[in-house]
C-alpha cells in the first residue's frame, strides 16, 4: 500500500499538496477578515440567498462543491479559479458574521473545525495540485503519465465531497 501511495502521490506532489492546501486555508481567512459596509454586506447576502436553493440537501451541497472541484483540477484556470472561490468565500462569512455583530475570522475558524470543511479543502488542494501536475506534464508531452492520477483525484473527489456534504447536513439541520 505504501509503495502504491508513493508511485502515485511522489514527494514533489504530496509537497505541492500542502502548500495548496495552506494557501486555500489562508485566502479564505484573508477574506473572511475583511471589513465590509452595509451595502457590501447587503449584496453578498443577497447573491449569496440567490444561489443557494431553498430545500438545501445534501446533493445540492455535493453538487455544487464537486463542480467547484472539477474546475479546480483545469490546468492554469483552476488554480486562479480557486483562489477567487476561496476569497469571496471568506467574504460571506465576513458578511454573515457582521450581521450578528461577530467577527469574520472566527466565524471562519470555527467553521475549520468541522469536518465537512477539512474534506473539502483537501479535495480542492488536491485537484488544484493535480491541475498544477497535469499543466507540467503537457509542457512535457507526458499528459499519459497524468492519466493515472487524475482519475484517482477524481474518484476521490467524489468520496470526500459526498462524505462531506453528509456531514454538513447534519451540521444545518
Amino acid at each position: 500500500m505504501k509503495t502504491w501511495l508513493k508511485q502515485f502521490f511522489p514527494k514533489q506532489w504530496k509537497n505541492l499538496f500542502f502548500f495548496n492546501l495552506f494557501l486555500l486555508f489562508f485566502t479564505g481567512l484573508i477574506g473572511s477578515s475583511i471589513s465590509l459596509e452595509s451595502n457590501e454586506v447587503n449584496n453578498i447576502l443577497y447573491q449569496v440567498n440567490q444561489i443557494i436553493p431553498k430545500d438545501i440537501n445534501a446533493i445540492a451541497i455535493f453538487s455544487n462543491n464537486i463542480i467547484i472541484a472539477l474546475i479546480m483540477i483545469i490546468p492554469i484556470i483552476g488554480l486562479l479559479f480557486a483562489i477567487i472561490t476561496i476569497y469571496q468565500t471568506g467574504m460571506v462569512f465576513a458578511a454573515m458574521a457582521s450581521i450578528e455583530n461577530l467577527s469574520g475570522t472566527l466565524l471562519y475558524l470555527v467553521t475549520a473545525l468541522t469536518p465537512f470543511f477539512w474534506l473539502e479543502f483537501i479535495t480542492y488542494a488536491a485537484n488544484i495540485t493535480q491541475g498544477i501536475f497535469i499543466f507540467l506534464a503537457l509542457l512535457k508531452k507526458q499528459i499519459k503519465n497524468e492519466a493515472m492520477r487524475t482519475i484517482i483525484i477524481i474518484t476521490m473527489s467524489f468520496a470526500f465531497l459526498i462524505t462531506g456534504s453528509i456531514i454538513e447536513m447534519f451540521f444545518i439541520e
